[in-house]
């Protein structure tokens, strides 16, 4: 049987083909490398501190009338509301820490060099079916309506860019003050305000889990710019 002849427009394709794939690969190459470009301008340098400031949250009940100045349901309120602020930003600053990131409380001296970054925040309630702006929460009010408003800033000599501003739903099953207890009244006697150790510790449980859900929230962000691993991968 005689021996099978290839065409020469055949011939002429086969030869063309290793070019042809030689092009296709180096195209890849240069989108896959534009791309990783792209990412990496993107990306910030890694901050030298992280700065937490204590978040905000709206003073608690009013007074009932009769007590002004009696030094006691109003003190202790106050106090209550600050030593949750100073717990939270104390368990965010840990949990980001955790990270292995440079984090900072607002009074902690800053490096002398290096980019700054500052976390803003604040509790604020969305009432089902209310269209109105959502308004900074009292420390009494129930945390299942309570929504945490979280500013990313970059902080330099030229002032405050925003970097980022995220919204979301710290969920538990009970109020942080149980209902019907007054934040932080002690029944003893006293010369003075105080809450109560039983207080301080439910303030510093819920303080714990807010700020460990903060700092879930704030994982992808940290990831994005290549400051930690990815939580996903």
């Amino acid at each position: 049987m005689a021996a099978r002849t290839m065409s020469a427009p055949r011939r002429a394709l086969l030869l063309l083909l290793p070019t042809a794939l030689s092009l296709s690969l180096g195209a890849c190459n240069t989108v896959d490398s534009t791309s990783e470009a792209t990412i990496a301008e993107q990306r910030m340098a890694r901050p030298a501190a992280i700065v937490v400031q204590p978040f905000a949250i709206a003073p608690d009940a009013p007074v009932p009338a009769g007590s002004a100045g009696t030094g006691t349901a109003a003190d202790d309120a106050a106090q209550a509301t600050q030593k949750f602020r100073d717990d939270l930003a104390a368990h965010l600053v840990s949990a980001i820490g955790d990270m292995g990131l440079p984090a900072v409380r607002a009074d902690a001296p800053l490096p002398a060099a290096g980019r700054v970054m500052t976390l803003e925040g604040r509790f604020v309630s969305v009432p089902a079916g209310d269209s109105a702006e959502p308004a900074i929460v009292r420390l009494a009010d129930s945390w299942p309506d309570v929504v945490v408003d979280l500013e990313i800033y970059d902080t330099s000599d030229a002032g405050d860019r925003l970097l980022e501003d995220m919204e979301f739903r710290i969920s538990r099953t009970n109020p942080l003050i149980p209902a019907g207890e007054p934040s932080g009244v002690s029944t003893e006697p006293r010369a003075q305000a105080a809450i109560s150790p039983a207080t301080q510790a439910k303030l510093d449980a819920a303080a714990k889990d807010g700020a460990d859900a903060i700092a879930r929230q704030l994982r992808p962000f940290f990831a994005e710019h290549g400051w930690i691993a990815d939580p996903r991968s």
